[in-house]
């Protein structure tokens, strides 16, 4: 399974992708994915996709969408869990962590005077960028904070990236 959500939100599974539906159950996942493999309540998941606008019948809704999503994705990636859900993400299945470790390995490559392989390790966490992070949410209140420190994150990788390759001598 691979889920990529820097850039519009995707999942893959065997080549194929995966059709999530409607746009709650795709925000309801990259909630989850934001916060893989911990436990996020119900009632922040409620806060989340629907803020000041949740419908009177909320926990009902957002259980008919966790049950879209499970009908979507592998038995026991999202499962319950007092008190609330928790989606299970292997380590290089979402596209984040991928970029978070190859981000932490160019820098540790960088620090250690190993501008070249630096920089083709930094190359290849940015080559994971498929557009804006979280592009499908770029105006839901949820996916403000993660955007800015997603491009945040990114330019720091832009930036290590130019390092090593100046200390290559590629102007």
């Amino acid at each position: 399974m691979e889920f990529r959500i820097l850039g519009p939100l995707e999942v893959w599974e065997k080549g194929g992708e995966v059709s999530l539906g409607g746009p709650k159950p795709r925000a309801l996942l990259t909630v989850l994915l934001l916060h893989a493999n911990e436990v996020v309540p119900a009632d922040r998941l409620i806060d989340e996709l629907w803020g000041e606008d949740s419908p009177a019948r909320a926990a009902a809704a957002l259980r008919v969408n966790v049950s879209r999503l499970r009908k979507a994705l592998p038995q026991d990636v999202l499962t319950t869990r007092s008190p609330g859900y928790v989606i299970r993400v292997e380590p290089d299945e979402l596209d984040l962590h991928r970029f978070e470790r190859l981000v932490d390995e160019g820098r540790s490559l960088l620090a250690r005077g190993l501008a070249a392989e630096a920089s083709e390790r930094l190359r290849d966490a940015l080559s994971l960028w498929r557009g804006s992070a979280l592009a499908d949410f770029a105006y839901e209140s949820f996916a403000q904070a993660p955007i800015a420190r997603l491009e945040e994150i990114r330019v720091g990788a832009i930036e290590l990236r130019i390092d090593a390759d100046l200390a290559l001598g590629r102007h």
